[in-house]
């Protein structure tokens, strides 16, 4: 049931964080950020154990092992972020 969407201004204020999967998202995320806000923002794979890459590529990229790999990654950032929560 969940949906993608564009950000609003309003979930600067409404959300404890905002993550990008990658840098150019963040980059747009911090232009449009009233300035107080800023400390929500951060890549997802920030998350993640060292070695993983920084960013979550594209899946269609790399055919079936992409989303695999893909799926690892946020798995991965995802254990951290509920470590970090904790």
């Amino acid at each position: 049931g969940q949906e993608s969407r564009r950000i609003t201004k309003a979930d600067f204020t409404d959300f404890d964080f905002i993550l990008a999967m990658d840098k150019r998202n963040l980059a747009t995320l911090l232009r449009r950020c009233p300035e107080e806000f800023t400390n929500k923002l951060a890549l997802f794979m920030d998350y993640a154990p060292a070695g993983e890459l920084a960013e979550v590529p594209d899946p269609y990229r790399g055919g079936s092992a992409g989303f695999d790999k893909v799926l690892d990654m946020i798995e991965a950032a995802s254990d951290g972020l509920i470590a970090a929560l904790r």
